[in-house]
């Protein structure tokens, strides 16, 4: 079969031409005739331009599938690397906690576990002298969980911290870390946040908690926003 292209004027020639050399080829009289196949202009302009656009295409694609991706070249998201813990209770005992880091437990072997996966939201227990900030976090690849009560009391229109518990997984008594003794520890009058830009560590002789940069105010009765703050440095001046 022979197919036939290019303007209409030159494939009577084309057919001619075949003709004559097949005659050539097999002898004078040995070709009955050529079986032609007329393909129009217009079909080879859209073959043709179809078939440069798929190719377009897939060297486009082979050319970028080892370069990566504007999503592939963009960081992995991270989380934030402050604490801000947020617990609403009854009027009066709720608890706002902010840390410039996430809480890191040293323990006495020298191994640090970095508490960087809250679980849920913050919630308290509240009893007539106390407020208890619980927090749970993800421990590891583990299903259990680790949760610091932060625990504080107040007395004579002052409030104070006492101490963190940490629970693993299940257990209803945990490790008792206790918080600086005073003049050191966290405290302010009813009403005002405490703030400290160096380290608070709660410790026990199995571990220590350490939080960064902190500021904190239980016995709310809105953790909108904290209160004027007491500072560490200086604390019995006025609020700051």
């Amino acid at each position: 079969m022979l197919t036939l292209q290019g303007p209409w004027s030159e494939r009577d020639a084309q057919m001619t031409e075949t003709f004559a050399r097949l005659q050539d080829i097999y002898g004078a009289g040995r070709v009955l005739g050529i079986l032609g196949n007329s393909v129009s202009l217009s079909q080879v302009d859209y073959t043709e331009g179809e078939w440069s656009r798929v190719r377009r295409q897939a060297d486009e694609s082979s050319t970028n599938a080892g370069t990566p991706s504007t999503e592939d070249e963009r960081p992995p998201k991270q989380g934030p690397k402050y604490s801000l813990y947020n617990a609403t209770g009854p009027p009066g005992k709720s608890a706002l906690l902010y840390s410039s880091g996430w809480p890191q437990l040293r323990w006495a072997n020298g191994s640090t576990t970095i508490l960087d996966t809250q679980v849920g939201e913050p919630t308290v227990k509240p009893t007539r002298l106390y407020t208890i900030l619980v927090v749970r976090f993800a421990y590891g690849d583990s299903k259990d969980k680790i949760t610091l009560e932060f625990s504080f009391k107040q007395t004579a229109g002052w409030w104070q911290a006492v101490g963190v518990e940490v629970k693993f997984g299940l257990e209803t008594t945990g490790l008792n870390l206790k918080a600086p003794a005073p003049p050191d520890a966290p405290a302010a009058v009813l009403g005002h946040a405490y703030e400290c830009s160096l380290p608070l560590v709660y410790s026990s002789e199995e571990a220590t908690l350490i939080l960064p940069d902190i500021q904190m105010q239980p016995f709310m009765d809105s953790t909108e926003k904290f209160a004027d703050a007491f500072n560490c440095i200086g604390f019995t001046t006025v609020p700051i």
